[in-house]
């Protein structure tokens, strides 16, 4: 245990001086001195002949401490017993933060008496403002003396009226540090302001358990819970989850004002009787939802059936007319090629077979010998000139001729007279 990094050496009561001495190791051994009720609680060190005024951490004092003081738990007791019973009893167990309140009680008096009688959060306030040096001890005394309003723009210089109506409802039960967390952002949060206004009291260890959920925060069961200083916090939890699975449940149930039928509810039974009853609602409309999903499957796999047949059929179709287009190719084959819509000459010979037309291919060194699915099924013709120079001639359709390709041999360009001729021919025969 440790006083501003000193290890406690001893702790002693002198019982003339109503004093109580504490003292450490150390570098430089060091006596701290907690002076009676009568002078104020005021607090000194002493280091050798040198004695100054000093702010400590009492942890001495703290009740999660108490295994660990039992050699002292005397001393701290016939110390304590100099304290006035009616301040005594009004701030108990001691720790630090309550030490420094019985400091502004015991200086400040009448004032502070009737400031802890009224609005006990108040006075923690001013007290913890002189623990972290933000004002002395003295001013916060001289400020004790004023008007409530005033005591509190110490800590809110906009504060009014309202702000001190509002901390004389605050109940706080441990003056632990989450305690004063929790007072701190009620006195700067006005939305959290409004909501606990009209509250008859507030035990600031059920505030804290809400802060965060401003929603629930208005519901009358949870305004109810935390105007009761002797609900549990077991108690309170359970009304928030309940609270908030309400609220979950009326959204998902698609209830448009969950929240106006949640703030009727005062008791925590009827929240848990509206939770069930949304909870039912909820289930049925799931049901519904889930019917008309599997009516919606069904139709949906009704038409992806319809689709694949469909599919299926167009696949069938098509299969049959490859089958009957190879049939009908099988034929035209077998026939051979079709006759030439001109007939030859003695310089113009029309090619009349495949073997004739893969010999022309490889006499001429052309491509021509591939042109026999074009002659059966295009109107393609094929025909050997040979005057007024070798050539092979192609002939496109079969009611109007027109010359396709014309090529000499190795696939050169022939001479203009090969040109004329072959087109004297095809006008010619046709008769154009």
């Amino acid at each position: 245990m440790h006083i501003e990094n000193h290890s406690i050496k001893t702790v002693s009561f002198n019982p003339g001086a109503d004093a109580l001495l504490i003292e450490t190791y150390g570098r430089t051994e060091s006596v701290f001195r907690l002076d009676s009720w009568d002078n104020g609680f005021s607090f000194s060190r002493q280091e050798g002949r040198l004695t100054r005024s000093t702010q400590v951490n009492l942890s001495l004092f703290s009740p999660q401490q108490a295994a660990q003081r039992n050699k002292w738990t005397d001393c701290l007791t016939r110390f304590a017993a100099g304290i006035p019973p009616r301040v005594k009893e009004s701030v108990t167990p001691v720790s630090h933060a309550q030490l420094q309140t019985l400091q502004l009680l015991c200086r400040g008096g009448t004032a502070a008496i009737d400031l802890m009688e009224k609005a006990p959060a108040l006075l923690w306030l001013i007290a913890c403002d002189v623990l972290s040096s933000r004002i002395s001890l003295n001013r916060a005394v001289n400020i004790l003396n004023g008007k409530h309003l005033d005591v509190i723009r110490t800590i809110r210089a906009d504060s009014t009226r309202k702000h001190v109506n509002l901390l004389s409802k605050v109940v706080p039960l441990t003056y632990c540090r989450k305690e004063l967390r929790t007072l701190n952002r009620i006195v700067k949060d006005d939305d959290l302001q409004n909501n606990l206004r009209h509250l008859p009291q507030i035990a600031l260890p059920l505030v804290e358990i809400v802060l965060d959920s401003p929603d629930i925060l208005t519901i009358p069961c949870i305004q109810n819970e935390i105007a009761n200083p002797d609900s549990s916090r077991y108690q309170l939890m359970l009304a928030k989850t309940m609270c908030e699975s309400c609220l979950q449940i009326g959204r998902m149930a698609g209830l448009t004002n969950a929240r106006h039928n949640l703030r009727n509810c005062k008791t925590l039974s009827e929240v848990m009787s509206l939770e069930e009853r949304w909870h039912d609602r909820y289930n049925r409309r799931l049901h519904e939802q889930r019917a008309t999903f599997s009516r919606e499957q069904e139709a949906a796999e009704i038409l992806n059936l319809a689709i694949e047949a469909e599919k299926e059929r167009k696949r069938q179709a098509s299969r049959e007319r490859k089958r009957l287009e190879e049939e009908r190719r099988k034929k035209i084959r077998k026939a051979g090629f079709p006759e030439p819509p001109i007939p030859g000459n003695q310089y113009i010979v029309p090619i009349t077979t495949p073997t004739e037309l893969k010999h022309e291919g490889k006499l001429m060194n052309n491509c021509v010998a591939t042109y026999e699915d074009k002659i059966l099924f295009k109107n393609r013709y094929i025909y050997k000139v040979f005057y007024p120079e070798r050539c092979t001639l192609e002939v496109i359709g079969k009611r109007r001729c027109a010359i396709g390709e014309l090529k000499a041999k190795n696939n050169a360009k022939p001479s203009k007279k090969v040109y004329q001729y072959v087109r004297k021919w095809i006008h010619d025969r046709q008769g154009l």
